[in-house]
């Protein structure tokens, strides 16, 4: 920490900021300032007997993500300690997404005193939570109609993972899968927007040593880099380095709170040299992806999703482009002066504030009576499904904590949050079990096995009447089939190397040479007995 005397000799407020050469800018200016010289992500306990109770702490970091999480867990850190006067100052967007101190008073020239004014605010936000009535998931898709059409389970699941963030252990996994220009990013993206900023990690692709060196800070006492991805939301807007995904299994499948892993990285000589990372907590994680094929280990671990390609929601998508594009700024300014959207963000916030470990279920009786119900056989892959829906089962009950039966910490989800859990659930339910996309599996669904319950024409025109069904679909017949559902084409090369394997894969469909047409595969369903949805 510097400086100490700053900290000893204080008697009205101090600024804590983000590196050295903010504090000595500060300092220039008669202002009081303390830094760490560790990162913005470091924080120590035994700094804390330091800072005296009964003065006002002013936290001003960098305007970008390490800053904003940083500041977050500083006044976080002083709040636990017992002091009462706590702002984080927020720079205005005109120092730029990295800007800091300097950039605010050097290049800029803007007022110091607006610093503890205009853009100073208290940690934690006192929210009056009397004016929250109780909510459904119906209204929450309602108010997110604004920027997300149609594709309602999409949004419910996507809002209800995020808000299961703000609990110890129930963070949830969501895999978006689907084609490009499908929104597969739009959804996550759009209700990210609604989550405090100091919550949010974005990323596109990333390598497994750079996402540690951004994410984490170096521990110099144990001698480890350190990730804390506690209540935090991850979401990758395209599929990272597959090496990354391996390493994240441990917090993905919540195996425990602190995972130990080992990366390289280039030492001074040019070398390799291994370091230790230590993943702490658990983040909801969000993966938006064109490539269809998933490992196993991965699609046990996610809720699987894809966004609708139906027509009206198409239609509807590109008049909100016009709309946008004509006149940017009236369109933001339209969302963002939306009374039920800011009352969710703020709902949000309060949820946050509420500080809940976990969720308890009051009648864990009813959710075995209706997921069993029906099901003659289970697999393996169903162990980690039902603990999906108990994440969902906790998020309905988060969603109005304030009108639930609450124990310290804990709150206890009731009868209509188990079962609205499984109205939304089994929507999806059937493409889950087998570990697919809904596209993917809609493509079984709706033209593979639509196509094979044909009546054949193979045997001749006296024969239709019969109905005898088809032997096999050819890979021509779903390509137009596709193209007559969806209103656009799929490309047989993604058909043959990312579809079909996945189906073939889970043992939906077998490929076999054409009995007529050694040169062609064609595909012969396994599973008949699917309701086509």
């Amino acid at each position: 920490m510097y400086d100490w005397n700053t900290l000893l000799f204080a008697e009205d407020k101090i600024i804590v900021c983000e590196g050295e050469m903010d504090a000595l800018l500060l300092k220039s200016k008669s202002i009081p300032c303390v830094t760490n010289t560790h990162g913005a992500g470091t924080v120590k306990d035994d700094w804390m007997d330091y800072f005296k109770k009964d003065i006002a702490y002013y936290v001003c970091y960098d305007n970008d993500q390490a800053g904003k999480s940083g500041a977050i867990k500083i006044a976080e850190t002083l709040l636990k300690h017992g002091c009462e006067k706590i702002y984080i100052i927020d720079l205005p967007e005109s120092v730029g997404d990295k800007g800091d101190l300097g950039d605010y008073i050097v290049r800029l020239g803007l007022p110091i005193e607006e610093l503890f004014t205009k853009y100073a605010r208290p940690y934690p936000e006192k929210i009056d939570v009397t004016k929250f009535k109780e909510i459904t998931i119906e209204e929450i898709c309602k108010i997110l109609d604004s920027t997300i059409k149609k594709d309602d389970v999409n949004k419910a699941i996507t809002f209800l993972s995020m808000i299961n963030t703000y609990t110890d252990e129930s963070q949830m996994n969501v895999f978006f899968n689907a084609p490009s220009s499908t929104g597969k990013s739009h959804i996550p993206l759009s209700v990210i927007k609604l989550f405090p900023k100091e919550d949010v990690i974005i990323l596109a692709y990333c390598s497994p040593t750079a996402f540690f060196h951004e994410q984490g800070s170096f521990d110099k006492e144990r001698g480890v880099l350190l990730v804390d991805l506690s209540r935090k939301i991850l979401c990758f807007t395209d599929m990272p380095d597959t090496s990354l995904i391996s390493r994240l299994r441990p917090i993905l499948s919540h195996d425990q709170k602190e995972s130990q892993l080992k990366i390289t990285d280039k030492n001074q000589k040019g070398g390799n040299s291994t370091k230790t990372v230590i993943i702490v907590g658990f983040p909801s994680v969000y993966f938006c992806s064109t490539g269809l094929r998933v490992d196993e280990q991965e699609s046990t671990r996610f809720i699987m999703l894809s966004p609708s390609v139906e027509h009206d929601k198409i239609l509807q998508g590109i008049q909100q482009v016009i709309t946008r594009e004509s006149d940017q700024d009236k369109f933001t300014s339209n969302i963002d002066s939306d009374p039920e959207r800011n009352m969710l963000m703020e709902r949000i916030r309060a949820i946050k504030q509420e500080k809940i470990s976990d969720v308890k279920i009051k009648n864990p009786e009813l959710v075995e009576e209706i997921y069993l119900k029906n099901r003659e056989n289970v697999k393996p892959r169903q162990q980690r499904d039902i603990k999906k829906i108990m994440y969902l089962i906790k998020a309905f009950a988060l969603l109005n904590v304030w009108f639930r039966d609450r124990e310290n910490d804990c709150i206890w989800a009731n009868e209509d949050d188990i079962r609205n859990t499984f109205k939304l659930w089994d929507q999806i339910a059937v493409g889950q079990d087998y570990g697919l996309a809904p596209y993917i599996f809609e493509i079984y669904t709706k033209i593979i096995l639509a196509l094979w319950n044909e009546p054949s024409d193979e045997w001749g025109d006296g024969f239709k009447e019969a109905k005898d069904k088809k032997k096999f679909v050819t890979r021509k017949e779903i390509l137009a089939r596709h193209s007559k559902i969806y209103g656009r084409p799929l490309g047989s090369t993604y058909l043959r190397q990312h579809i079909l394997p996945q189906l073939e894969q889970v043992g939906l469909i077998a490929q076999e040479k054409n009995p007529d047409d050694g040169r062609e595969m064609v595909v012969i369903p396994l599973e008949t007995d699917i309701e086509q949805i």
